[in-house]
């Protein structure tokens, strides 16, 4: 997304021209409280997730709402949408 909305041909572009910041992820095994936390903290809309260092998913927000009481998603969306 990142490279059509520079007006970049994604096919030209590596991972290394559109990564900033630091590396975040998730671990296959973990559960639904740790990735709510670190997607919380780290103010994330999805997170890839890593198997045996390999990228086996994306977790996204929608995937969260889905698993969460209506209470759980506010909190979630007031912690990583609010202004810091």
């Amino acid at each position: 997304m990142k490279s059509i909305a520079e007006g970049r041909d994604p096919s030209q572009v590596r991972a290394a021209d559109l990564a900033q910041g630091t590396l975040l992820w998730v671990n296959a095994a973990a559960d639904l409280g740790e990735v709510l936390r670190q997607m919380e903290e780290h103010r994330t809309k999805r997170q890839p997730v890593i198997e045996n260092r390999r990228v086996v998913g994306m977790i996204s927000e929608a995937d969260l709402a889905r698993s969460l009481s209506e209470h759980q998603l506010a909190e979630f969306v007031q912690k990583v949408y609010a202004a810091p």
